[in-house]
């Protein structure tokens, strides 16, 4: 199991870097306004995939990370709701086609629709990820390769679509030859009592996941229709550094639910000791993200997008002071899902989609990408502030004051020698995570402390 995460965890950032490279090229070789096109009609597109998984993906990880003998049976439900829910999608889709006849729109919402076929659940549920990475990693190889070939051809943004396409094409092959190597050939078994038990636990978990879209990415299709989309391209810009980031929390979620469900079923008394330590790991590593994209936030948008694109460097700062709040809420959140707390989830979703709506509609007109920016982060907050006064009653949550501290000492210190002198952007960051270390070491963090000393002791023994 250690070396499937391993393998899922390598592919999962190479994807990240892979993903956010496309960034990087359409901003240069298309412009910001190109960029705005792509981003807020893959905003748009993310609503359809939604509908169609809809919280099935969640459930059936739960089920079969339970019993691994149900995973015909998941399958067969899965597949059951996806194909009815697909047919509605797909209608969905001619009917905007036709009213807007936008190619783009057109091509990421088929990917979206092969995406859904994929049964990527049965890899999680039954942990091996190892097949989820091989996927993933044939996926983004060929959509990669297939961009620069039709580049030499075609010298349009409509190229990026079309390599998706058939990137998931070849993904969607491949995963079906894993399964047959991992269950067989996926039968489809009576399921008829257990649909509609599976689908009422869905229902929570699709409508919380689709309201969390919403104050997720509507600021872009706001900008989009409220600005201009040269601004849905700065945004988006600086949104996607963000995005890169957030492998970490999306990969906590991707190996914690299974873990954290076997825990609170097996182990109650536990969970707060583990809250306490995952917490502790947490701190340490925003503190550090928040002092150098706070310091470089300017630079880091200039090397990758070019000089037009620093007066996202503000907006960008507002955006990584919510991820930090969001990769606290994210253990809070997996807690919650694992607690079977959905009805709970969804209320926070709805909440924090109003109040994340209502704000850009004000902001936006008068501060722009700023003002979205600024929406994002106060809806981080609240919802951050609601979920974990809910844990707090199901479990007893400790705030490591120690770590919080310490941290708050070193990233001082920090902030001070980086206020003295500034380094090179790459030296800065590279002296920077080596500074703050050594302070957090001198310190006696035994976040720190623990893995240096245990590296040393596994050293001499060999």
């Amino acid at each position: 199991m250690k070396r499937d995460i391993k393998i899922n965890t390598i592919v999962e950032i190479i994807s990240k870097m892979v993903g956010f490279l496309f960034t990087v090229i359409i901003s240069r070789l298309f412009g910001a306004q190109s960029l705005g096109i792509v981003t807020s009609t893959q905003a748009i597109v993310g609503y359809i995939y939604l509908l169609g998984d809809f919280g099935t993906n969640t459930e059936a990880v739960r089920r079969i990370s339970k019993n691994n003998n149900k995973a015909h049976k998941v399958y067969s439900i899965v597949s059951t709701i996806r194909l009815v829910i697909m047919f509605l999608v797909v209608a969905l889709i001619l009917i905007i086609f036709q009213l807007t006849n936008d190619w783009i729109f057109l091509l990421l919402s088929i990917v979206s629709i092969i995406t859904l076929l994929i049964p990527n659940y049965l890899f999680m549920g039954l942990m091996l990820f190892r097949y989820n990475a091989y996927v993933n990693l044939i996926t983004m190889i060929s959509t990669l390769v297939c961009f620069f070939i039709l580049l030499n051809f075609y010298y349009s943004v409509i190229i990026y679509p079309v390599s998706l396409l058939i990137g998931s094409i070849l993904g969607l092959v491949v995963s079906y030859v894993f399964v047959f190597r991992s269950i067989g050939r996926p039968k489809f078994v009576s399921c008829k009592i257990e649909l509609g038990d599976f689908y009422k636990k869905t229902i929570y978990l699709g409508m919380t996941v689709v309201f969390a879209r919403i104050y997720y990415d509507f600021d872009i299709i706001l900008l989009r229709y409220m600005r201009t989309s040269l601004e849905v391209g700065l945004y988006s810009a600086a949104f996607k550094v963000i995005q890169v980031l957030w492998f970490i929390p999306a990969l906590y979620t991707t190996y914690a639910l299974p873990y954290t469900t076997k825990l609170i079923h097996d182990n109650r008394q536990s969970v707060s000791s583990y809250i306490n330590k995952a917490l502790r790991y947490i701190i340490i590593f925003i503190s550090i993200t928040g002092v150098i994209g706070i310091f470089y936030s300017s630079e880091i948008l200039v090397f990758l997008y070019g000089n037009s694109f620093s007066s996202a460097s503000l907006a960008f700062v507002v955006l990584l002071i919510g991820y930090c709040l969001m990769f606290i809420k994210t253990l809070f959140g997996n807690l919650l899902v694992a607690l079977r707390d959905e009805r709970y989830l969804f209320i926070l979703s709805v909440i924090g989609s109003i109040f994340n709506i209502v704000l850009n509609i004000f902001l936006i007109p008068y501060l722009g990408i700023l003002g979205a920016a600024f929406a994002t982060l106060l809806t981080e907050f609240i919802l951050l502030s609601l979920e974990f006064r809910r844990v707090k009653k199901n479990f007893i949550c400790r705030l490591p004051w120690v770590t919080i501290i310490k941290t708050f000492v070193a990233a001082g210190v920090l902030i001070i020698l980086l206020t003295i002198y500034k380094p090179y952007l790459f030296f800065g960051v590279f002296i920077s995570i080596l500074i703050y270390i050594i302070l957090l070491f001198l310190l006696k963090e035994e976040a720190i402390t623990s893995h240096i000393l245990n590296k040393i002791i596994i050293n001499k023994e060999v």
